[in-house]
C-alpha cells in the first residue's frame, strides 16, 4: 500500500495500458513519484528512489557470463551476506545496437519488430 496512491501508475500495474496513459506518464511525473517514494514503508523502494533522486547511482562493471558465472555467484552471495537482495541490486545486462527492427516476411524473427496499434484497436508490423 503506497502513502499516495500512484493514480498514474494504476494502468500498468493492472496491465491495461491506454495510449492515453502512456503518454501522461512523462519524465516530469514518474520523477515526482520518485521524490514521494522515498518517503514509502518499502525500505527498498524508498532507498531505489533516493539513489535516483539524489544520483547516487550504482557502478557499472563489465560481466561475461560466459567465463564469469562463478563470479556471479559469488557476488550474490556477498550481496545476501551485506544485507542487500540481489534481485533487486544486482542486474546482468546486455546491449544491443538494434533493439527494433522491421519485418521481412519470410525470414526468422531474431529482432522484435515494431508493433502499430490501428484504430480499430488492432496491432500490424510496421514495414
Amino acid at each position: 500500500m503506497f502513502k499516495l496512491a500512484p493514480t498514474h501508475f494504476v494502468s500498468f500495474f493492472e496491465k491495461d495500458v491506454s495510449l492515453k496513459d502512456y503518454l501522461k506518464l512523462d519524465e516530469n511525473v514518474v520523477y515526482y513519484y520518485f521524490q514521494i517514494w522515498q518517503d514509502e514503508d518499502d525500505h527498498i523502494l524508498a532507498d531505489l528512489c533516493r539513489r535516483f533522486v539524489d544520483r547516487d547511482l550504482f557502478k557499472y562493471v563489465e560481466f561475461n557470463p560466459g567465463n564469469q558465472y562463478r563470479d556471479l555467484m559469488d557476488l550474490k552471495e556477498c550481496f545476501i551476506e551485506a544485507g542487500v537482495d540481489p534481485s533487486y541490486y544486482l542486474e546482468v545486462d546486455s546491449s544491443s545496437d538494434l533493439p527494433y527492427d522491421f519485418y521481412r516476411q519470410g525470414e526468422d524473427e531474431e529482432r522484435l519488430p515494431i508493433l502499430l496499434q490501428m484504430p480499430n484497436g488492432g496491432v500490424e508490423r510496421a514495414l
